[in-house]
């Protein structure tokens, strides 16, 4: 039954998308055009520990260089996010943002709790990448890249 809201929702939305299933858990594999790149997706089911988990990853590996100016980005971000969280693959150097919510019993709420975590996770990811570029691949101060994107203030007034 969670599967089948899944693939109506992404359907809905026009997603193509790969499934598969390891055991007790089932996943949804697809790409998003956002405004500000393309992202990796995985939408996780649980069946077992009864939750669902959305992942959304920016596919494109920061300079290990920049590791600790971005690693601070990330912080003083999830510092105020207590709906999920921005990742950061050290191996890789990829950065994502991932969020979950419990499935109820009676699944009421299932629709409602899905497509606000899915949209939740799309715009947190879209609003902070531009950021994440200033910062990974320029030379911007994390603290600046947020309160520019937070507060819309321009750095060169400061």
């Amino acid at each position: 039954m969670l599967k089948e809201k899944i693939i109506e929702h992404l359907n809905c939305m026009e997603i193509d998308y790969e499934y598969n299933i390891e055991g007790e858990r089932h996943s949804f594999f697809f790409d998003l055009h956002l405004s500000n790149g393309i992202v990796r997706s995985v939408i996780g089911i649980d069946t077992v520990e009864g939750y669902v988990i959305i992942y959304l990853m920016f596919p494109t590996p920061l300079p290990a260089y920049k590791s600790s100016e971005v690693l601070e980005y990330i912080s003083r971000i999830n510092y105020d996010d207590c709906f999920g969280a921005f990742t950061y693959d050290f191996k890789d150097r990829l950065v994502g943002y991932h969020c979950a919510f419990f499935i109820e019993k009676d699944m009421t709420d299932f629709n409602t709790h899905f497509k606000q975590s899915l949209q939740l996770a799309i715009d947190k990811l879209d609003f902070y990448i531009p950021g994440l570029f200033s910062v990974g691949f320029g030379d911007k101060e994390p603290v600046l890249a947020i309160n520019q994107l937070e507060f819309e203030t321009n750095p060169s007034l400061n």
